[in-house]
């Protein structure tokens, strides 16, 4: 087969196969050939798609940007909360400044701020009855007050003046609430949108301005226990767990008014489940809950979840999770009738250089650290351990950076106008599995293992022959 392309870069990738090693693209500025026998393939593709693989065997030498950030994917336990947390503990923030607020739930009053600053605790008003499952606090954005709910079996739904340190009670919901009830502003508006739980599918909008409520379209299925509403900063999509013992994981549009079913959750979610949104960014985190240590990763561009590290002692009822508006850390609390508090750095690489590295660190050019797929973020500090782990980072125009080392991997791009580079052709060898040397090398999913055609739909009748 061969490929001819104007092409303008110093010396390529080296890919491996039963007839040895191969650079495919050496020299400056030439016009190259590449050839290799075989039968000949052709499909459409996007002229910018075309140019994304053809980067795959050039080399660039680049500056790497350094990126500083704390120890990423890890727990660290902070304060004790004043009391023990359970059923209907919840965590907000209310959009600036250094305070965390808290109910306790577990049939008490309690609501408390917690200092980010000096890491302690403070009591405030208590909530006008006790709180139980279903309880949940939310902030709408901007302005001096946050909003709750009672939970156990009640109607009850509170505002709390944050300058005034008082409560008072706002318009009942349509019916009861229990355990999975939840609240979420979607980051502009005059809605608060909240689940009732309950073993039921109630889906309400609460219109700040008019103190009245409004039933939206009902969920997909029952919410009980676990069940947690989060907004990812930005456009027109809520994102829920069912909870229920279930894995149900769900995306609501606001102007359609609408459900759609997402990737399921790893496992089975239950009472402490919650959903928190760093910021920035790709993912949404997660609690499973369920009296155990699970805590998940969610990548809104992938569909798709990753286990993170455990939190240090199980979640049960009372388990929640916030992010104080800027910083690395979410805050959390373990419920299940303890006092634990926690804070997680998060991984809060975003690129758009991903930097991927073997288990080694000789002879390496863009990384300073081995790879791990897992405790890495995808910068030149804390690289990622295989290719594959970074396009699912990537975004089109990104650029990956592969430094020296063997992958021995199946390397599948999905998105336009991503760029893969290497140190140098006998430093950075892709060694794909398969008994071909092209099998596994670079595929789509209209592509074809021996060969030749790699096809983006929608191309502009650009055509790519004989890729290898």
């Amino acid at each position: 087969m061969k490929i001819v392309e104007e092409f303008s870069g110093r010396v390529g990738l080296t890919m491996r196969g039963p007839g040895g090693s191969r650079t495919l693209i050496r020299s400056n500025d030439v016009r190259r050939t590449a050839t290799r026998p075989g039968p000949r393939r052709e499909c459409n593709i996007k002229s910018h798609f075309l140019a994304a693989l053809l980067l795959l065997f050039t080399l660039h030498f680049a500056l790497c940007t350094p990126q500083s950030h704390a120890a990423p994917n890890t727990w660290s336990t902070l304060a004790a909360a004043p009391a023990a947390v359970d059923d209907g503990g919840a965590l907000v923030y209310p959009g600036s400044g250094d305070t965390i607020y808290a109910f306790g739930g577990n049939t008490s009053t309690k609501f408390w701020a917690y200092s980010i600053t000096n890491n302690t605790w403070e009591t405030k008003a208590a909530a006008p009855t006790t709180v139980q499952g279903g309880g949940s606090l939310v902030y709408p954005g901007s302005g001096d007050t946050i909003y709750a709910f009672r939970g156990a079996s009640s109607m009850t739904f509170w505002a709390y003046s944050i300058n005034n340190g008082t409560w008072t009670t706002m318009a009942a919901t349509p019916v009861m609430v229990a355990y999975g009830g939840s609240l979420v502003y979607p980051g502009s508006g005059d809605t608060i949108y909240a689940f009732g739980g309950n073993t039921s599918t109630n889906f309400w909008a609460y219109s700040i301005t008019n103190n009245t409520w409004e039933t939206k379209a009902a969920a997909p299925t029952t919410v009980q226990g676990g069940g947690s509403l989060v907004y990812p900063g930005s456009g027109d999509t809520i994102y829920a767990f069912g909870g229920n013992a279930t894995t149900n994981f769900w995306a609501y549009s606001i102007t359609n008014n609408a459900w759609e079913t997402k990737a399921a959750a790893p496992a089975t979610v239950a009472n402490g489940g919650s959903l928190v949104y760093p910021g920035s960014g790709d993912t949404i985190y997660a609690f499973r809950g369920n009296n155990v240590t699970d805590f998940w990763a969610y990548s809104i561009k992938n569909n798709a979840w990753t286990t993170m590290a455990a939190a240090p002692a199980t979640v049960y009822p009372g388990g929640a999770l916030v992010y104080p508006g800027s910083g690395d850390t979410i805050y959390a609390f373990g419920g299940n009738a303890t006092t634990n508090f926690w804070g997680y750095t998060v991984p809060f690489y975003s690129g758009p250089n991903w930097y991927v590295n073997d288990a080694s660190t000789g002879g390496d050019l863009f990384t300073t650290a081995s790879g791990h797929d897992t405790t890495g973020d995808g910068s030149h500090i804390r690289p990622f351990l295989t290719i594959t782990k970074a396009l699912t980072k990537a975004k089109a125009g990104d650029t990956i950076y592969i430094d020296a080392g063997l992958y021995t991997e199946t390397v599948v791009i999905n998105t336009d106008s991503i760029a893969l580079i290497g140190k140098d052709s006998a430093s950075t060898i892709i060694d794909p599995p398969g008994s071909n040397a092209t099998a596994g090398l670079l595929r789509h999913p209209c592509g074809h293992r021996n060969g030749a055609s790699h096809q983006k739909p929608g191309g502009d009748g650009r055509v790519l022959r004989d890729l290898f």
